[in-house]
């Protein structure tokens, strides 16, 4: 497991570096009112900024994998890119989405071909489930990672956003 300190610092680096805006998704055990707590951050960051969408990505690990495929999906015109690491839509998360299909972000789902905790299957799963949606998907099964995320997996991540293109 990692701490979310350490991935905020590994996110902090290559956003710095790469000019991107993360939304690091964490769920942190809180999970009411998820949609609130994000309007009034998005509410609050905007006038503040501006912001060109076509460089923002979500990304989260465990529950925040899991939130931050919540967020693309019900928030699609804030995002260009979602990836979550050993991130489903099992259990309660199924029934927050909202699945808005207007100008819908590309989905890239990692999973740890080790993970215990959240298998593969089950993460390739929910890809699949995307896909069908009419999402852009892409799912890796990164050989020998167990339930982890690193700056490895967060430099895939961000190789990947930076073919991507959006405009917004």
């Amino acid at each position: 497991t990692v701490e979310p300190g350490e991935m905020l610092q590994i996110w902090k680096n290559i956003a710095d570096q790469r000019k991107y805006v993360v939304i690091l998704a964490s769920a942190g055990g809180v999970f009411i009112k998820l949609d609130e707590w994000y309007e009034g951050l998005i509410a609050e960051i905007k006038p503040m900024y501006s912001i060109d969408r076509s460089r923002v990505l979500a990304t989260g690990f465990g529950d925040g994998a899991h939130y931050a495929i919540h967020l693309g999906a019900s928030y699609p015109e804030e995002f260009t890119a979602v990836a979550p690491v050993a991130g489903t839509l099992e259990g309660w998360w199924k029934g927050l989405m909202r699945f808005k299909k207007t100008d819908p972000p590309s989905f890239y789902f990692l999973s740890g071909s080790e993970d215990t905790i959240v298998p593969p299957d089950q993460v390739e799963t929910t890809a699949k489930e995307m896909e069908k949606k009419g999402y852009s998907v892409r799912f890796e099964r990164v050989e020998g990672l167990g339930h982890t995320y690193s700056d490895e997996i967060a430099l895939k991540i961000a190789d990947w956003f930076d073919g991507l293109k959006k405009t917004g």
